[in-house]
């Protein structure tokens, strides 16, 4: 008897722990799934495919980061003229969706994303606010929408998806609320 109460006692402690380690909740999982939707349906009008991804070296699944963290996600949109393969970059936008623990700390991390691409070659910021930001650089476009603690980040390495981009941010800045 002694040894279930203890073995019940560690598993909600791991339970109610799970939050505080930065894990996610069943209501980050809706919500991540909620933008995912917005995204796709976005995204689909625009003539592109959603595909889910995952990267080898999730740099959000590192201890300092994941306990900034809900939930978080990658996406890959593939366009008419991507040809399918991970090769090239015409095409395709990749697409990060984070839900942060707080909207200061969403804020923060969208600022620094801004500062980390300023020191690159051509870099132009051609809409910054509170909403997020549009900017170019040599090597791609690059957006952020932010909405209290969510954040949407879009990245174009072929430099040719930028209206296309800037649409999608506009139809999530609209809906995804």
């Amino acid at each position: 008897m002694k040894l279930t109460k203890f073995i019940i006692a560690c598993f909600c402690l791991l339970v109610i722990g799970g939050d505080a380690l930065g894990q996610t909740t069943e209501s980050s999982v809706s919500e991540l799934q909620r933008v995912a939707k917005v995204l796709e349906k976005s995204a689909t009008v625009l003539g592109y495919k959603t595909v889910r991804g995952f990267r080898p070296t999730d740099e959000w699944e590192t201890e300092e980061k994941k306990v900034l963290l809900e939930n978080h996600a990658y996406y890959t949109l593939f366009g008419e003229d991507s040809d399918g393969s991970c090769l090239r970059t015409n095409g395709r936008i990749g697409v990060t969706i984070l839900i942060f623990k707080n909207d200061e700390l969403a804020r923060r991390q969208v600022d620094e994303m801004k500062k980390d691409h300023s020191g690159n070659i051509g870099f132009k910021v051609t809409k910054s606010d509170e909403t997020g930001y549009l900017l170019e650089e040599v090597n791609g476009f690059y957006a952020a929408v932010i909405q209290d603690t969510k954040v949407i980040f879009f990245e174009d390495r072929s430099r040719a998806q930028a209206d296309n981009i800037k649409s999608l941010v506009e139809s999530l800045a609209k809906e995804a609320r």
